[in-house]
C-alpha cells in the first residue's frame, strides 16, 4: 500500500478534530450535569481515578509507539512478513499487560482511603467506582487494541477518530440519560467500559478490512526484540515524565487538600487539557509522515522541517495559552459560578503552564520519529523525580500554586533542555543546539508581550455577576483574542527567517492545490 503522506495528513487531522470536538463538549456537557445533579465531589472522584488508572497504563511501557516505529521501515520497503510478526509479537505483549494492569489494580484497592483526604459522597462506594474504572483499564488491553498501530503507522487516523465519533456519541448521550432520569453516579461510570469495549471490535473489524494482508502471524528475531526493548526503557521513562505532570498532580491534591479542590483544579485542567488535545492533532496525524521523511530524506531537510514546524506551532500554541489567559476566567463564572473559581494568579500559572509544555511537543515528535527514547531514558526518569518531590514539597506549602510551579520547574529545566540537547546529539549532529533553544526563548518573550497587552486590553471590559452579560463580554473577549495576539505576532516576527520560510510554504501549499484544480478543470 503506498503511503500518502499529505493525504492522510489531511483526512487525520480533519476527523481528528471533529472527534476531538465531540471528546470536548460532551464531557463537558456531562461534567455540567454531575456538578449540577450531584456535585463537586463527583467531579473530584472521577478526576481522582481517571489518574490513578493513567498511572497504571504506565504497564504498557510505550510498546505501542515502539511496534509503531518499528513499522515505518518495514512499510517503506513493502515488507508484509515482518509487518504480520510485529503484531503478532504485540498481541502478546498487551494480553499479558492486561493481566498486569489488573493485578496492580487490584493491589491498589486497600490504599485508596489514602488518596482521599475527607470525606466521599454518602451514596457512593469508592471500591465498586474504581473497579468499573479499572476493568475499563484492562479491556483496552485485550479487545484488539493491538491492530490499531497500523492505523498509526499508515497516518489512517481517521478510521480510528471515525468509529471514536460514533461510539463516543453513544456513551455520552447514554450517560445524560442516566445522570437525568436517575441521578446515578454507578450508572454514569458503568457506560465507559461497555462502550470501550464496543469501540475496541468496531475499530477490529475496520481494520481487518482495510489490511487484510496482515495477520497475526510469524516471529521476529532476537535481535528485534532487544531493540524494542530497548525503545520501550525509554518510553517508559517518558511516559513515567507524562504522569508526573498530568495524573499525579490530581492523587497528590485530592490526598493534601480533598475531593473538591480536586475537581475545581481539574474544572481548569480539563479546558487546558480540551487544548492541548486539539493540538496533539497536529503531531499525531504528521507522527507517521516524520518517521517516513526521516527514513528516506536527508538531515538536514529533516532539520530545515523541524525548525519550521517549531515555528507554525508555536505560534499557534502562543495564541491558545492568551487565549487561556484571557478567557479562562470569565469562561469559568459563566459555567460553575464564583464559588468554584481559583484565583487569577493561578490562572496566569495554567496559561504559561500550558506554554511550557507546548514547547517540548516538536522536539517529542522528532525524537518518536528517530527513535531515540533510550537516549531519552535518564531525562525523563529525572524529570519525573522532580516533579514528584517538587509536587509533593512544595504542593503541602502551597497547594494548587505549588503544583503547577513544580511542574513547570521540572518540564523546562529538565525535559525541554536535556531532550534538546540529546536530540541534536544524536541526529542534528551538524547543527547547534543554541539555534532552536534561542529560537523557543525569543518566541516565549513574544508570547508574554502579547500576552500581558491582551490581558491589559481584556480588563477593560465590563465585568458582571449576571451570566447574560457575563456571555457578551466572552463573546468580545475571544474576537479581542482572534485578533490582537496574531497583530502583534506578525508584528515581532514578520523578518524572522522562519517566519519567512513557513509563510513561503503555506503559499506554495495553497498555489500547488490551486494549480491542480486549474489543470483537473481545463482537462474536463
Amino acid at each position: 500500500m503506498i503511503l500518502d503522506k499529505t493525504k492522510n495528513t489531511i483526512r487525520s487531522s480533519i476527523w481528528g478534530l471533529i472527534n476531538r470536538v465531540v471528546g470536548l463538549i460532551f464531557p463537558f456537557i456531562t461534567r455540567t450535569f454531575i456538578i449540577y445533579l450531584l456535585g463537586t465531589e463527583y467531579v473530584g472522584l472521577n478526576s481522582l481515578f481517571t489518574s490513578i488508572l493513567s498511572v497504571l497504563s504506565l504497564a504498557e511501557l510505550g510498546f505501542g509507539t515502539a511496534i509503531v516505529y518499528s513499522m515505518y521501515g518495514p512499510i517503506a520497503n513493502g515488507d508484509n512478513k515482518k509487518i504480520c510478526a510485529l503484531m503478532n509479537f504485540y498481541r502478546k505483549i498487551y494480553r499479558v499487560i492486561g493481566l498486569i494492569v489488573l493485578a496492580i489494580g487490584i493491589i491498589l484497592i486497600p490504599f485508596i482511603p489514602v488518596f482521599i483526604k475527607g470525606t466521599v459522597p454518602s451514596d457512593i462506594n469508592v471500591y465498586i467506582i474504581y473497579g468499573l474504572y479499572l476493568f475499563n483499564s484492562v479491556l483496552t488491553y485485550w479487545l484488539f487494541s493491538y491492530k490499531i498501530c497500523l492505523l498509526a503507522a499508515y497516518q489512517r487516523n481517521d478510521i480510528l477518530h471515525k468509529v471514536s465519533i460514533v461510539t463516543n456519541l453513544a456513551m455520552y448521550g447514554l450517560q445524560i440519560i442516566f445522570l437525568c432520569s436517575f441521578k446515578n453516579f454507578y450508572l454514569f461510570v458503568a457506560c465507559i467500559p461497555l462502550f470501550s469495549a464496543i469501540n475496541n471490535i468496531v475499530t477490529s473489524i475496520f481494520v481487518s478490512k482495510l489490511f487484510p494482508e496482515y495477520q497475526c502471524k510469524g516471529k521476529i528475531d532476537n535481535s528485534e526484540v532487544a531493540a524494542i526493548k530497548k525503545q520501550v526503557v525509554g518510553l517508559l521513562s517518558q511516559r513515567l515524565a507524562f504522569s508526573s505532570r498530568n495524573a499525579f498532580d490530581s492523587i497528590i491534591i485530592s490526598s493534601f487538600l480533598g475531593l473538591t479542590i480536586v475537581g475545581i483544579y481539574n474544572n481548569y485542567f480539563y479546558i487546558l487539557n480540551a487544548l492541548t488535545a486539539i493540538l496533539s492533532l497536529i503531531f499525531s496525524s504528521m507522527q507517521g509522515g516524520i518517521g517516513n521523511s526521516i527514513v528516506k530524506e536527508s538531515v538536514k531537510k529533516n532539520y530545515s522541517n523541524f525548525r519550521m514546524i517549531n515555528f507554525m506551532y508555536m505560534w499557534i500554541a502562543g495564541w491558545c495559552s492568551i487565549s487561556l489567559l484571557v478567557l479562562m476566567q470569565t469562561f469559568m463564572k459563566i459555567w460553575v459560578g464564583s464559588n468554584l473559581m481559583l484565583p487569577t494568579y493561578i490562572v496566569f500559572l495554567f496559561a504559561f503552564y500550558f506554554l511550557t509544555m507546548k514547547m517540548t511537543d516538536t522536539t517529542g515528535a522528532y525524537i518518536a520519529g528517530t527513535g531515540i527514547w533510550w537516549n531519552c531514558r535518564y531525562t525523563y526518569l529525572i524529570e519525573a523525580l522532580v516533579n514528584l518531590i517538587l509536587n509533593i514539597a512544595l504542593g503541602y506549602l502551597w497547594g494548587v500554586f505549588g503544583v503547577i510551579i513544580a511542574t513547570i520547574i521540572s518540564v523546562v529545566f529538565v525535559n525541554y533542555v536535556s531532550n534538546t540537547y540529546i536530540l541534536y546529539k544524536k541526529y542534528f549532529v551538524n547543527e547547534n543546539v543554541k539555534d532552536i533553544i534561542l529560537d523557543d526563548l525569543y518566541y516565549t518573550v513574544v508570547v508574554i508581550i502579547a500576552g500581558l497587552l491582551t490581558y491589559i486590553v481584556s480588563s477593560f471590559l465590563p465585568d458582571s455577576e449576571v451570566k447574560s452579560l457575563l456571555v457578551g463580554t466572552l463573546l468580545v473577549k475571544v474576537l479581542l483574542c482572534c485578533i490582537l495576539p496574531n497583530i502583534i505576532f506578525y508584528i515581532m516576527y514578520r523578518k524572522n527567517k522562519q517566519f519567512i520560510i513557513s509563510k513561503e510554504w503555506v503559499l506554495n501549499k495553497f498555489e500547488g492545490k490551486g494549480s491542480k484544480k486549474r489543470v483537473e478543470t481545463k482537462t474536463l
